[in-house]
């Protein structure tokens, strides 16, 4: 069971629990979503703003294109063979401070890639 980012009849952001099953919708409640960021990702490893982090409660993190590994402990540095895989087109939400301050992430392969990143209250 994976928990990630998805719209409900209406075009609402909500939580979706995925399964082998498919989608069911866990979580209808809505954020106010007050800043965002467009984050090239290389060869370098990257966090998310920690100015925009600090007045978040929540961060949307969706990938655009070209796949991303990414750990959620500051302790933890991804690489390109270490950490979680986020798919392209794919996205995660970080649902509280310390899950927003550990993100980190780093490009899975050969070509930037393109990350957008919502933050809500």
């Amino acid at each position: 069971m994976a928990l990630m980012a998805g719209k409900n009849e209406r075009g609402q952001l909500q939580d979706v629990a995925v399964s082998n099953e498919g989608a069911t919708f866990t979580r209808p409640e809505g954020y106010n979503w007050i800043d965002s960021e467009i984050i090239t990702v290389s060869s370098t490893v990257l966090h998310l703003d920690a100015d925009k982090v600090r007045k978040a409660r929540v961060a949307l993190v969706e990938v655009q294109s070209t796949d991303i590994r990414y750990t959620l402990s500051s302790n933890s540095v991804p690489s390109t063979t270490a950490g979680h895989v986020l798919y392209a087109t794919g996205a995660i939400i970080l649902e509280n401070g310390f899950e927003m301050r550990g993100f980190r992430m780093i490009r899975d392969g050969g070509s930037d890639a393109t990350v957008v990143v919502s933050y809500g209250m």
